[in-house]
């Protein structure tokens, strides 16, 4: 049975690569996914004080204390399909005048988990906020939440490990010229599905707020990835909930392969090391004007948040 189970998995991590370098190719034509240079300050390190309700919260990593073989065995799924560091995400929402996690976790279904439990099962958590987001469409959004939350919803296992190749034809169906003309503009029709993945869950949360766009089939709930939904333009970043720049991940797609030079610049702050933090500044300054006269302009530019869902479907 052993051999039997481990030659499916290999099966299934062999097909899973086909789908995974054109999945990065596809980002990277569609210009959502780089490596380069991060220009401006370092990305904020947020403390529990800076979360606000409808922040969104994404889950990098996985910590030893994670002991659920299944749960384990997802993550790597996910993270490994979806090319992403990031496997769980979750929305903030105020209950009894306590923030909590709004999300969908495996073994327990739809739940609200508190902040503290969250973190303490990633490495770091990225932060992400929606413009759009504000107190009349918090209070649906905040309904929709208790109501699924009091029906007792399980998690979408099987759902959850077929997403990143249903999210890669989706994307290359909207990304495909002229089939993507079937799609476009249109609305995808509101589901109450019985299970939920976090991911899904996240895009069912934002629908029901009512915000511009999300009723489109391009956010269709049930084709996303955590990894995705974070390196789309959709939401804006806020910053990281970490212990220090140090944890953050090489391919983390805020950074886009620019966390070694944060790490040695924190290394040289705390050490309070200015012959390191100037020769840090001068040359981040040369390769930024080397670039901006020797390549197109297209290859030198800063993290963009794009256009906020409001504007793009307005």
């Amino acid at each position: 049975m052993k051999g039997i189970a481990r030659g499916i998995a290999q099966a299934m991590k062999w097909r899973l690569r086909q789908i995974l370098w054109p999945k990065d190719t596809l980002l990277r034509m569609t210009d959502r996914r780089f490596h380069g240079l991060w220009l401006g300050d370092a990305p904020a390190l947020l403390t529990l004080g800076d979360l606000r309700e409808g922040h969104i919260l994404f889950g990098v990593g996985s910590p030893r204390n994670v002991i659920d073989k299944v749960q384990r065995f997802l993550r790597k799924l996910i993270s490994h399909a979806s090319s992403s560091p990031i496997t769980h995400c979750g929305v903030l929402v105020r209950i009894r005048g306590e923030l909590r996690v709004f999300e969908a976790v495996f073994g327990r279904g739809v739940v609200f988990t508190s902040v503290a439990d969250f973190i303490r099962r990633y490495d770091y958590v990225s932060v992400y906020r929606d413009p759009a987001l504000n107190r009349r469409r918090m209070n649906s959004g905040r309904a929709f939440a208790k109501e699924l939350e009091g029906r007792h919803l399980r998690y979408a296992s099987f759902a959850a490990m077929f997403v990143p190749i249903k999210e890669y034809f989706h994307q290359r169906l909207h990304w495909s010229f002229p089939r993507n003309l079937s799609v476009i503009g249109t609305d995808y029709p509101e589901r109450h599905p019985s299970r939920f993945f976090c991911s899904q869950l996240v895009l069912a949360f934002f629908r029901a707020t009512n915000i511009p766009g999300f009723e489109k089939h391009y956010f269709r709930a049930d084709v996303w990835t955590p990894g995705l939904l974070a390196e789309d333009n959709i939401f804006r970043f806020v910053g990281f909930l970490a212990s220090s720049y140090a944890v953050i991940h090489l391919q983390d797609p805020v950074i886009a392969g620019a966390s070694h030079r944060l790490r040695r610049w924190e290394e040289a702050r705390l050490a309070s090391d200015m012959d390191a933090l100037n020769e840090f500044s001068a040359r981040s300054d040369q390769i930024m004007a080397t670039h901006t006269v020797a390549m197109p302009q297209r290859r030198v530019r800063q993290r963009s948040n794009g256009p906020t869902m409001a504007s793009r479907y307005a």
